[in-house]
């Protein structure tokens, strides 16, 4: 964000969810309309089966490493997932080379009693049988020009105009698309040599790719490769001193490019490479040397300036940076850094000014800040921005601390009118020695337009007390978040990526998309452009306690060697209302409520000596009230699902000695009951009760074995369809064994077999995770050292459930170092 690298975790800076593919930031960065946030992702466009070799080595000679890696990708041309192609659709992919704008196929057939007819240079839909064109419209995204329509029992397809396309995530054209199967083959080398110490080091990297898009086709094979290069050389002076600092110059030049075709695996370019050069996208072909000169100290680099040049496609750009920094320890700290970058052809020019000063009393430091933007001649419209930053920082107390903030940015569109934005934050610490720790947040974000068509208030607060006294019998963790601002509703939306790489699958027995490991879908959400007040609570709790060490006359709790309870839970809402109260049991007729998720857990265990068997009870319940996942596009009667779950578990878990092994033993016994309502479909209008018992027993075999057996038994009930009784029995077998010195390869494989007491529909059951029939699953990985500078890795993994389609995937890793 903003250019820096920002680290996952809840206290950290953000979550995902994979499931609606969102980024969540949390209380440590207010979100505004001039973040600039790059997210980095990757993604399977799998749609034949596909063999992926690579292999790496490395050789270390006296200062200098060499690395050199290969990579191949290829698809099989006898083996694809979710279509077919005929011998005519082989036969025309072999005449169009690598142009894939040229892989469709036209549905439409004339006939007199179709359903569309040619009007205005597009197909419309007259009725049934009052057309002049059969036509079979299909999912193409951008490159559709239709929307689909549902009009009573019939499904139609309307022309979309241009302007109107971006409005829609699906489109839909009366042709097919051809899947073309691909071939990615890479080479790399890069060389390294040098010392940090000394201050000389230097650094080149070479990458040959080869992609052919058509593997049907040897027509255009001709350019499918390209290159692409980086290098950096470095030098430092020895250290001198100036001043009572120990200082050091240096200069650095950097270079880096690639061809149009060259395709790398990952990110070739830095994330704020497209910022750094002011290029609107991405170029095909590039070319950018630097050269900076620099003096350091400390690590910290005092002075810097920087040439440099770009050559990207039509655009030739030039840029100037210089800064000037003082020394963290002095008292006086400040920075300043000038950006000045012109584009030639377009007569595009872009200034940037970002500075701060700082000055360290005893116990308060006022600080300044200032960010200013100047453009001329940008596409973006954005042409000034001025930004003023004033804090000051207080040290009440050796172990407490205080802060405030006050910003203002002012951003001037051409032709759009202007934006004001202020933002207060106050923030108190407090830290002891002894491992106890207050932390609160309060900041109010307010913004601005000229024309009042967006302004905007958002209030967030954050309060943490966290206590965790090492060798204390007892700790706690205790967080809690408020934010007022705006929400936009949403609409559900479920896209074709392909079988096996979605988590949905359409069932049209019940008209509805349920989950599926290996299903063609993904959902995501849309906005649906309605905006609207809200109020979201997050809050966590977690209190540890040893039974024993708190010296409390528990009765026979006394008697125990580990007596260690555990109370934790959370509550997440969003809510209309001003004020919140914690939602502990949620319903669908609470139409102001968004989303809640309350959540509680007790964990107990017990062991009266270390040789005996350990006891583990534990409590769950949840409730969850969750709307956006569909979409709230009805404030009076939005959709919405209820999810009501409790838990009650017991565990024992023994060690005993046979023929002089060690073999541990565990025992699950599991009460679960679970409800679920939803005002979307009766589908999943469910109640159930679940009971299960599973065993294990592990131990060693011999000095290089060790072997598990595991039994599992599930007894379900579900009272929505006159107590349907549902069984579960699986069987699983574990094999380790230890090869070599520190090699391991481990098997596992599982049977298990799901039965009911009556026929009921297969989709019915699959949809609540139930495939009946025999099933099977079989895991297999390990590392073996076949030498002392080689190293193999194995991995496979294949699975057969009834119903559902056969999935099996393998992985053969060799790597090298000399």
């Amino acid at each position: 964000m903003n250019g820096k690298r920002l680290t996952r975790g809840e206290s950290l800076d953000y979550t995902i969810d994979y499931g609606l593919g969102e980024i969540s930031f949390t209380p440590r960065h207010t979100i505004r309309s001039d973040s600039r946030i790059v997210v980095d992702f990757e993604y399977t466009d799998l749609v034949y089966n596909r063999t992926t070799s690579y292999l790496a080595t490395n050789w270390r000679i006296g200062p200098s490493e060499v690395n050199i890696t290969a990579f191949t990708e290829r698809d099989n041309l006898e083996s694809n997932l979710d279509f077919s192609l005929s011998k005519e659709d082989r036969t025309y992919l072999e005449t169009i080379g690598d142009r894939v704008e040229e892989a469709i196929v036209p549905t439409v057939n004339a006939d007199s009693a179709g359903d569309y007819a040619w009007i205005d240079d597009r197909y419309v839909w007259l009725g049934q049988g009052q057309g002049d064109y059969r036509v079979t419209f299909h999912n193409v995204g951008n490159a559709g020009q239709y929307r689909r329509v549902v009009i009573g029992d019939s499904i139609i397809y309307k022309w979309v105009p241009p302007e109107e396309i971006s409005s829609y995530n699906a489109l839909y054209g009366p042709f097919r698309v051809l899947q073309l199967p691909r071939q990615h083959d890479l080479i790399t080398a890069r060389w390294q040599i040098g010392d940090e110490l000394v201050g000389r080091t230097a650094r080149a990297e070479l990458g040959m790719s080869r992609v052919d898009l058509n593997r049907y086709s040897s027509l255009d094979d001709q350019d499918n490769g390209d290159l692409g290069y980086s290098m950096q050389f470095q030098w430092r002076t020895r250290s001198f001193t100036q001043a009572d600092n120990p200082l050091r110059a240096g200069i650095q030049l950097d270079a880096q490019g690639k061809g149009s075709r060259f395709r790398p695996l990952g990110r070739w370019d830095a994330v704020e490479f497209l910022r750094e050069w002011d290029l609107d996208e991405t170029p095909d072909h590039y070319e950018w040397q630097t050269g900076d000169v620099f003096l350091e100290g400390g690590g910290e680099r005092r002075v810097s300036a920087q040439l440099g040049q770009l050559q990207a496609d039509s655009v030739r750009a030039s840029r100037l940076r210089f800064g000037l920094a003082t020394s963290s320890d002095s008292p006086l700290t400040g920075r300043f850094s000038e950006t000045i970058l012109a584009r030639e052809a377009d007569k595009r020019s872009w200034r940037i000014t970002d500075s701060e000063l700082r000055y360290n009393f005893k116990w308060l430091s006022p600080y300044v800040g200032y960010y200013g933007e100047n453009k001329k001649g940008s596409s973006l419209g954005r042409y000034e921005v001025e930004q003023l930053k004033l804090g000051l920082q207080a040290q009440i107390s050796p172990q407490a601390q205080v802060a405030l903030s006050r910003e203002q940015r002012r951003d001037i569109f051409h032709r759009q009118g202007e934006e004001t934005a202020r933002l207060w934050l106050v923030s108190l610490s407090r830290a002891v020695p002894r491992g106890t720790r207050l932390e609160t947040t309060f900041s109010f974000n307010e913004k601005h337009t000229s024309d009042n068509r967006d302004d905007l208030a958002y209030m967030m607060g954050n309060l943490a007390i966290i206590r965790r006294v090492p060798g204390q019998p007892w700790w706690i963790d205790l967080r809690y978040r408020l934010e007022r601002s705006i929400i936009e509703t949403r609409a559900v939306v479920y896209d074709s990526i392909g079988t096996g790489r979605g988590q949905y699958r359409y069932d049209p027995v019940y008209d509805i998309y349920v989950p599926d490991e290996a299903g063609p879908f993904v959902r995501y959400t849309i906005p649906a452009g309605k905006l609207q007040p809200i109020n979201t609570v997050k809050s966590r709790y977690r209190l540890q306690m040893d039974l024993n060490r708190l010296r409390l006359r528990l009765g026979p709790l006394n008697g125990f060697t580990l007596a260690r309870l555990i109370l934790q839970g959370s509550l997440t809402a969003k809510t209309e209302e001003r004020f919140l109260i914690a939602y502990l049991k949620p319903t669908l007729a609470d139409t102001a409520h968004s989303d809640v998720r309350s959540r509680f857990q007790m964990d107990l265990s017990l062991q009266h000596r270390s040789n005996q068997p350990q006891y583990r009870f534990r409590i769950y319940k949840l409730d969850a009230l969750s709307r956006e996942r569909y979409g709230v596009t009805d404030s009076e009667h939005p959709p919405g699902e209820i999810q009501k779950q409790s838990t009650l578990e017991l565990i024992r878990i023994s060690r005993y000695k046979v023929a002089q092994r060690m073999m541990n033993m565990e025992y699950k016994l599991v009460s679960e009951r679970k409800a679920v309502q939803s005002s979307v479909t009766s589908l999943r209008n469910h109640d159930i009760q679940k009971w299960q018992g599973s065993g294990t027993v592990a131990g060693t075999m011999g000095d290089d074995l060790t072997a598990s057996l595991t039994g599992h038994w599930i007894q379900e009930l579900n009272r929505d369809l006159d107590d349907l009784s549902v069984r579960t029995v699986s069987v699983g077998v574990g094999l380790q064994k230890t090869v070599g010195t520190s090699g391991r390869l481990r098997l596992n494989y599982e049977r298990f077999h799901v039965s009911a007491d009556r026929e009921v529909p297969i989709p019915y059951l699959m949809a609540e995770g139930f495939p009946v029939g025999k099933s099977q699953r079989f895991r297999a990985n390990g590392q073996i050292n076949l030498s002392r500078n080689l190293l193999l890795s194995i991995t496979a993994f294949s699975r057969y459930e009834a119903g559902r389609a056969p999935f099996s995937t393998a992985n053969l890793e060799l790597r090298t170092q000399f």
